[in-house]
């Protein structure tokens, strides 16, 4: 049955034919794993760095702002002024102003207490991420026990 295929080699013919076989199947399939590797690098860098600019901007709109907060008065203002946030107390100064910094971006309500309250102004001022915003705030004659807005 000599047709001249395999079945005809002789046994150093059929390994050399199997040894050829085998390193094709061999190349081919590197080939295949590394055509998929690359793609798959490919798309985890994309994947990656999606993922880093969405890291970055919500860094950027997390990050602290300052506030500038400045008062002034036609009366004489005597002692330590108190100044809120929001109607909470965060500090008393007496130098007509100050620097409150790493704030939380958002609107706050500044406002200022001086002479026992007898003198008040607020405003509402907007605090940006990564900015300083300021306020100047004019005090005002109130009558005790009433509160300017």
């Amino acid at each position: 049955m000599a047709h001249g295929g395999p079945e005809a080699a002789t046994p150093a013919e059929q390994r050399t034919l199997a040894i050829d076989l085998l390193t094709t199947f061999q190349q081919q399939a590197g080939e295949l794993i590394d055509k998929e590797f690359q793609t798959w690098v490919a798309q985890f860098q994309e994947q990656l760095a999606a993922l880093q600019a969405t890291i970055d901007k919500d860094k950027k709109e997390r990050s602290s702002g300052n506030l500038v907060i400045t008062y002034h008065a036609p009366a004489t203002i005597t002692g330590s002024a108190d100044i809120y946030l929001n109607n909470q107390l965060v500090r008393q100064t007496d130098s007509g102003g100050m620097l409150l910094p790493a704030l939380t971006p958002d609107t706050y309500l500044v406002q200022v207490k001086a002479n026992n309250g007898a003198l008040q102004g607020s405003k509402t001022v907007k605090v940006e991420s990564g900015q300083t915003s300021e306020v100047s705030i004019e005090l005002k004659t109130v009558t005790p026990g009433t509160t300017i807005p």
